[in-house]
């Protein structure tokens, strides 16, 4: 459906011209902070896709029209987005070490909590706990400092840190796509010194794998978690890391996929035997880049017979399942209820069935 697909893509390029990055929701009070930064990937995802399907229809006048549109629109938007944004200094962006981190410009309560979060307990900062919500991992243990409590505002996540690597590296693609060869050099290179400073600073050699950096500490976090694949999923380790790194998240591996880390005892719902579809993504996509098919794949068949089995009890498909048990999380500690019907478990699961495991989808009517 790469149609629906070339809107969806146009819809979030509308995003970032009118506000400049793309809200974590479409609603007024999510204007202070951001989605993930996935959009340079996903529209280069969707090119490519546009490309071979025009290609073989012989479609010159719409190949034509999508050059276009990634010299004119595409690509100066992302631009925007990745320069007047990520890397502003004063919010995500530090320049001593060519990190990034996660932001908010408020320091008040987020409208859209769970009627029992206590915003309080959340973070040592309104900031940091809205830079949470920023980050994706609403919420989780790994980012707690020495106060005890989240401090993320502070970190460099080895997630965020790993796909803003990818987007200059996709955006430098899209550049030369349009026949933009300098700009494609020169985010070439910006891609290379992100990736020099996510090896530099969140690299722990004694445990193999990457971790959360603290700026004001200058110390990595210990926990195991699956953003440690991110790099992995990037294509920014080296062969010999992304081994070790195998090799220490391999404790995160359970019954029914990758766990969210290894905080087994914490009260959140990004932690332990959590599941969510994309720690299984970025794990399995990762562990392809790097040749390691068949655990790749042991893994989605994993996570799809464990989603197949919930299915199967409830009907639906959920947000969430609990990968030792493989079935529905049990609510306790801070998660708000499991929702139904999520959208990101119904495209891991077709994913993993078809671009992983091989098998064909049949449309039926």
């Amino acid at each position: 459906r790469n149609e629906l697909a070339r809107m969806q893509a146009d819809n979030l390029l509308e995003s970032i011209r009118t506000f400049g990055f793309i809200p974590n929701a479409q609603r007024q009070y999510y204007l202070s902070r951001s989605q993930v930064p996935l959009s340079a990937t996903l529209i280069r995802k969707v090119v490519v896709a546009s490309e071979l399907e025009f290609t073989q229809i012989n479609d010159n006048a719409r190949l034509d029209q999508l050059r276009n549109w990634v010299l004119n629109r595409a690509v100066p938007l992302l631009e925007h987005e990745l320069i007047n944004y990520w890397r502003c200094p004063e919010t995500r962006f530090d320049t001593a070490t060519k990190l990034h981190r996660h932001w908010d410009d408020l320091l008040v309560k987020r409208p859209e909590r769970h009627s029992s979060d206590n915003e309080l307990t959340l973070g040592k900062t309104l900031r940091d706990v809205r830079a949470m919500a920023e980050s994706g991992l609403d919420f989780t243990s790994i980012y707690n400092g020495k106060s005890g409590l989240n401090e993320i505002s502070r970190f460099a996540p080895v997630l965020l840190n790993s796909v803003l690597t990818k987007f200059a590296t996709d955006l430098s693609w899209l550049a030369s796509f349009a026949g933009l060869a300098k700009k494609g050099h020169d985010y070439s290179l910006l891609a290379t010194e992100y990736s020099t400073a996510l090896n530099q600073y969140l690299w722990n050699d004694k445990l193999g794998s990457y971790r959360q950096y603290h700026f004001d500490d200058k110390q990595l976090t210990t926990a195991s978690c699956f953003t440690a694949f991110a790099p992995l999923f990037a294509g920014a380790c080296s062969q010999e890391r992304a081994a070790r790194v195998f090799q220490d998240a391999s404790k995160l591996e359970h019954s029914g996929g990758i766990a969210a880390s290894d905080l087994y005892d914490s009260p959140h719902q990004w932690d332990g035997t959590n599941g969510w579809a994309p720690a299984q993504m970025i794990a399995i996509q990762g562990l392809q880049n790097y040749g390691y098919k068949r655990d790749a794949q042991r893994i989605a068949h994993k996570w799809v017979q464990a989603l197949a089995n919930t299915h199967q009890e409830s009907g639906c498909f959920i947000e969430r399942i609990d990968v030792k048990s493989c079935q529905a999380p049990k609510e306790y500690g801070r998660g708000y209820p499991v929702q139904a019907g999520f959208l990101w478990t119904n495209a891991s699961f077709t994913w993993a069935l078809t671009t992983v495991l091989g098998y064909s989808v049949s449309k039926s009517n």
